[in-house]
């Protein structure tokens, strides 16, 4: 069976790239090939460091969070940890990023509270800039996007809503708790009378420790108050560079910006990251490409195709191969690890 999962998520990523180059180059291939051989070698390698920077900083902030629980992480540790999830969130639908993280950080001997706690508190930060740093973006643009993108102005916002609504959920979790664990009681035996659930009690109670875990964790982490200083910094820098890579591909086609056009195309690298909310496909591939060419059309035109592939091989394709390599050492790691425990023996 996970055999076959795999396989239909590997055919379902390669359909979702074929038609994001379609959608790039079924016009004027020619053009856009010409396009895209005039970047700079040197640009095309600073922009995939910019996508791998990207990646550090992640590894750095999840090596923070979990040097609480671990003394000895390394910074190392959580940038193999972030590209782990780099590939799992990749080619996999919602969800799957966290799980391989889990497994990740078990194999360097962390306990599953304790990467739970890691993995909240990283996601926690990261989410509260991202909702914010896009919520800005709206706010300083809306003359541009109600004139040039209006179109997508409600799907903007509905990502928006998405991606705010998770970090409300977890307010109100530590406001509270005792409501969420009666609710989520609730739930699971709607769910027991559906079948869906087989039982109910143990589920319930397993629901009502995470769920008191996480709220214990949320009011230690306002007591760490340097770790959330460093956290939602690293995460602000983090977000400004990987919504400046489109500027930066397009300095190598030297086209006349000033500094409200630099503005409005970070806003547009931050709300195509909204949109992505819309979408549960692996890497939201396809879907994103598509939405960029679109959006950047305004300020990029012609142009906007090639900067999206430069883009996306620097933002995706470059990290899905890192976190490949990595996940790839892992195996061999856990492999070696058995072998000696057998020698051993």
């Amino acid at each position: 069976m996970p055999i076959k999962k795999n396989v239909l998520n590997a055919l379902l990523l390669i359909a979702l790239i074929t038609f994001a180059l379609w959608f790039a180059l079924h016009d004027d291939y020619q053009q856009v090939i010409e396009n895209i051989k005039a970047i700079p070698i040197w640009l095309v390698f600073i922009v995939c460091g910019l996508g791998i920077t990207y990646y550090l900083l992640q590894g750095y902030v999840i090596s923070q969070c979990a040097k609480i629980y671990k003394k000895d992480i390394r910074v190392i540790d959580g940038i193999q940890n972030a590209y782990v999830a780099a590939f799992f969130n990749g080619v996999t639908p919602v969800g799957g990023g966290q799980v391989a993280q889990s497994f990740a950080l078990k194999q360097i001997g962390m306990k599953i509270p304790d990467i739970a706690s890691t993995l909240w508190m990283d996601f926690f930060m990261f989410q509260i800039v991202v909702i914010i740093y896009a919520a800005l973006m709206l706010l300083f643009n809306l003359e541009f996007v109600f004139g040039n993108i209006m179109l997508y102005f409600p799907f903007i916002v509905a990502g928006w809503l998405i991606n705010s609504a998770v970090i409300v959920a977890l307010w109100l979790m530590t406001k509270f708790p005792n409501f969420f664990i009666k609710l989520t009681t609730k739930i699971i035996n709607l769910l027991h009378k559906i079948r869906i659930v087989k039982e109910p009690e143990e589920t319930a109670k397993k629901w009502k420790l995470s769920l008191e875990y996480f709220h214990s964790e949320i009011i230690k982490l306002k007591t760490r108050k340097k770790l959330l200083v460093k956290g939602i910094l690293c995460n602000i820098i983090r977000m400004t560079i990987f919504y400046s890579i489109p500027y930066v591909i397009a300095l190598g086609y030297n086209m006349p910006f000033d500094a409200i056009d630099v503005l409005h195309i970070i806003a547009i690298s931050s709300f195509v990251h909204m949109l992505n909310a819309l979408t549960p496909l692996p890497g939201d591939t396809g879907f994103t490409e598509t939405m960029f060419i679109l959006m950047y059309a305004v300020v990029f035109h012609d142009y906007a195709k090639p900067i999206m592939i430069i883009w996306r091989l620097a933002t995706y394709y470059i990290n899905i191969i890192i976190g490949a390599c990595v996940l790839f050492y892992f195996r061999i790691k856990g492999a070696k690890a058995k072998s000696d425990d057998i020698y051993q023996q």
